[in-house]
């Protein structure tokens, strides 16, 4: 936290895709709530030192199996493939089991996680234990709501992240054609409080974004005539 003017600035980390589809448009709620709070938000997939790089809390991924440095688990991470309500009601080229992802365009999401390669259709067969999945063809991404904007848009099936989309899975912008058979675990996210932040700017930030996570989890998905229960 820095003083300026009078003003109050809170330094938030989370990692790229978490930040692009689930914290950023959240933002403009917290600042009616706390208006004398300012934000810095810092998007990244390193494991950024919080005293070092003066950051006040951290929305911490951690993948499954990994041990946690807090213990304050803010919600589960899960990975699922998705695509667009149309695209899944596409007569054609039906899309309800894994053998009928062959008939699309898959859309992936390549990066780099704390110094690690990651691609998102890659850990979602690790996690199916599969070892490999043909498509028509493949498109990559090296960020996540580009990824997402061109699932909504029809372009392919893309990897699924909750709670990254839970508003776009609410809103049926997006949907999960092959439903809670093809959900995976893929570990969590945690809160990170550094030691040296202030309780009184970092604790409205934390209640809040507990409230986001409970709100989330109490709305389930917009269901289509063609989606199975997810």
């Amino acid at each position: 936290m820095r003083v300026a003017g009078g003003w109050r600035t809170l330094a938030v980390t989370t990692t790229v895709a978490l930040a692009s589809t689930w914290l950023v448009p959240r933002l403009p709620r917290f600042a009616q709530l706390h208006p004398e709070i300012d934000m810095r938000l810092v998007a990244s997939n390193d494991a950024i030192d919080l005293e070092r790089e003066r950051i006040d809390v951290a929305i911490r991924y951690v993948p499954a199996g990994a041990v946690a440095r807090s213990q304050d688990k803010l919600f589960d991470y899960e990975q699922f493939p998705v695509c667009s309500p149309a695209l899944a009601k596409d007569r054609e080229r039906p899309l309800r089991t894994l053998a009928d992802l062959s008939r699309h365009v898959l859309l992936d999401f390549e990066t780099v996680l704390y110094g690690r390669p990651w691609y998102d259709w890659q850990q979602w067969l690790a996690a199916m234990k599969l070892r490999a999945v043909k498509g028509a063809g493949w498109l990559r991404f090296s960020h996540y709501d580009q990824v997402i904007e061109a699932a909504i848009n029809g372009s392919g099936v893309a990897i699924g992240k909750r709670p990254h989309l839970a508003q776009h899975l609410r809103q049926g912008v997006i949907v999960a054609p092959l439903g809670a058979q093809c959900v995976v675990p893929a570990g969590a996210f945690y809160i990170e409080v550094s030691d040296v932040a202030p309780r009184d700017v970092v604790d409205p930030f934390v209640d809040w974004v507990r409230s986001e996570a409970e709100q989330d989890a109490q709305a389930p998905p917009r269901r289509t005539a063609s989606s199975r229960p997810n």
